[in-house]
C-alpha cells in the first residue's frame, strides 16, 4: 500500500501495523477521512462566496438601474415612458428577489449580507419587501397611463 500522506510504499518487511504507515506513522484511514472534510469544507466555502458575490452584484445592478430610471421618470413629460419605466423597475426588482431565492442572501443593515439562516426573519422580510415593491412600482405604472 501506498501511503497518502509521504508516499512510502509498504513492503512486506515492514513492522509497523497495517493501518499505520511505517514511515511517517499517519493512520491511512483518518488521513482520507480528513483529506475528504477539507475538500467537502473547501467546497462549501468556494460555494458561499459565489453566492455572497452574486447576490451583491445583483443588489447593485439593481439600485443602478432603478435610479437610472427614476431620472427619466423625473425628466420624461410622455406617461407611456413612464410606463415602461416603472415596468422596468418592477423587473429589476423581481430580478433581485429572485437571486435572493437562489442564492438564499439577503442584504441586512448597513449594506451589509446575511444569509438565510443566520436571520430567517429577515431574510423572509427582504424577499417579501422586494415582490411587494415590484408588485407597487407596476401598479403606479399602470396608474399612470390610465
Amino acid at each position: 500500500m501506498k501511503c497518502p500522506n509521504c508516499s512510502y510504499l509498504r513492503k512486506s518487511e515492514d513492522i509497523a501495523a497495517k493501518w499505520q504507515c511505517p514511515e511517517c506513522g499517519i493512520a491511512y484511514n483518518k488521513f482520507q477521512t480528513r483529506t475528504m472534510d477539507l475538500k467537502t469544507k473547501n467546497h462549501d466555502y468556494i460555494r458561499t462566496n459565489e453566492n455572497a458575490a452574486k447576490i451583491k452584484s445583483s443588489y447593485n445592478k439593481t439600485l443602478l438601474s432603478i435610479g437610472l430610471l427614476l431620472v427619466i421618470i423625473g425628466l420624461s413629460n410622455a406617461q407611456i415612458i413612464q410606463f415602461i419605466c416603472a415596468v422596468l423597475i418592477s423587473i429589476s426588482i423581481l430580478v433581485f428577489a429572485r437571486d435572493m431565492l437562489i442564492t438564499e442572501y439577503c442584504i441586512g443593515q448597513f449594506n451589509r449580507l446575511v444569509r438565510k439562516e443566520d436571520s430567517p426573519f429577515m431574510y423572509k422580510f427582504e424577499v417579501i419587501c422586494a415582490y411587494g415593491l415590484a408588485a407597487w412600482s407596476l401598479f403606479l405604472g399602470i396608474k399612470c397611463v390610465f
